[in-house]
């Protein structure tokens, strides 16, 4: 008889951690940015854990630098520490503008940042290369797509591509191996400071990563000196076996009163009802309700505190689906409803909407971005980062 397969994170984690593939974050709802941030910040993270050259790019077309950034602080102390992980230059000008405002040194600044960015890509000297803000900038008529879709092609193997941007061009998505939409949604009674990110599409927990960053860069900056907490639910396991475990350390090295990162579960992925095949020990058990209601705790008494300025709650809505903390939805609620305006938090996590125990809880966003995977580099084939094929 064959033995039940296991489904672990650091499985997926091995099959996910490969580099030299292109995703594309696009839509009208918020965290594109963030996201890629988010990824960044991984990346930086297993550079770190592994003590490898693993250098991150991050070029940011139309954000001129006379526009501070809330991110901006925190990236330049990583850089500060770590010079040989993080790059970051941005072009533009500082101020937003339509096709009827172009100006020519909105052209001259897109030509400066693309030749720059073309450098970056072809060097090979970075592992993965943030192109934030190129879908708008192609989309203006600033740089045209067969200039940009060439140098990926050409690129070496080993680097990997993230583009941003709400439109992006037929042909990037093309050829893109994954490719998420962030649709906006809204809810009826909204909390100030509430924000969920959902949906099957790859990017939410990336998203509260990069939003986390940019608390940590108005801390830094003394705009909020409060502290940022993140508690990620589902995601037990020893220190390093998530990639951003060694960059948010970091962080906390940098800032020791600013950052403070709790994971808690099992080092397995677990099911409700478990699948055919799938080893019985990965059913829910007495240790993940433990698990589940620590972390719970830990959040509940985060928010109410108002010591934090920002309050990630990761992977949640799974939790909470999984009837892993009773009345959960209605405590997350009331605390929600009674806590400052000033306190963010953010939530992620897929969401099963026909949950009727999540659905008051679910109408009290502020904002609340759906993430809808089109296409997941599983099921592409490794040569269409080559020729373009669609995936």
């Amino acid at each position: 008889m064959r033995a039940p397969k296991v489904l672990s994170i650091q499985a997926a984690q091995e099959i996910t951690t490969d580099l030299g593939r292109f995703s594309l974050y696009a839509g009208e709802g918020k965290g594109k940015s963030a996201a890629a941030l988010g990824v960044a910040l991984r990346s930086m993270g297993l550079g770190i854990a592994q003590r490898q050259n693993h250098k991150v790019a991050l070029v940011r077309f139309l954000k001129g630098p006379e526009r501070p950034y809330d991110e901006d602080l925190a990236i330049e102390a990583l850089h500060s520490y770590y010079p040989h992980l993080i790059d970051m230059v941005r072009f533009g000008r500082s101020e937003f503008f339509g096709p009827e405002d172009i100006l020519p040194v909105d052209h001259k600044e897109a030509r400066r940042g693309w030749q720059v960015a073309t450098g970056m890509i072809l060097s090979g000297l970075y592992q993965v290369v943030v192109l934030d803000e190129l879908s708008p900038l192609i989309d203006l008529g600033l740089l045209a797509v067969e200039e940009v879709i060439p140098i990926l092609r050409e690129r070496p193997s080993h680097v990997e591509i993230i583009v941003t941007g709400r439109g992006p061009h037929p042909a990037l998505v093309e050829m893109a191996e994954l490719f998420s939409i962030h649709t906006p949604r809204s809810g009826s009674k909204p909390i100030p400071g509430v924000h969920f990110t959902t949906g099957s599409g790859k990017g939410k927990s990336t998203s509260s990563l990069g939003q986390a960053l940019k608390c940590v860069g108005r801390a830094l900056d003394g705009a909020d000196k409060r502290k940022i907490k993140i508690i990620q639910f589902l995601k037990g396991g020893k220190f390093g076996l998530y990639t951003e475990d060694a960059a948010l350390a970091a962080l906390r090295e940098i800032a020791p009163d600013l950052m403070e990162h709790e994971r808690y579960g099992r080092e397995v992925i677990v099911f409700k009802r478990v699948p055919a095949g799938v080893d019985p020990a990965q059913g829910r058990q007495e240790v993940d309700y433990a698990f589940a209601q620590s972390g719970f705790w830990s959040a509940l008494e985060a928010i109410s505190s108002g010591e934090f300025q920002m309050v990630v709650m990761d992977e949640i809505f799974p939790t909470l689906d999984l009837d892993l903390i009773p009345n959960g939805a209605s405590r997350l609620l009331a605390v929600l409803q009674a806590k400052r305006p000033d306190v963010l938090v953010h939530m992620t996590g897929r969401c099963w909407e026909g949950n009727p125990d999540s659905q008051e809880l679910l109408q009290s966003c502020e904002s609340h971005t759906h993430i809808e995977g089109q296409k997941h580099y599983y099921t592409c084939a490794p040569e269409s980062r080559r020729v373009g094929v669609d995936c």
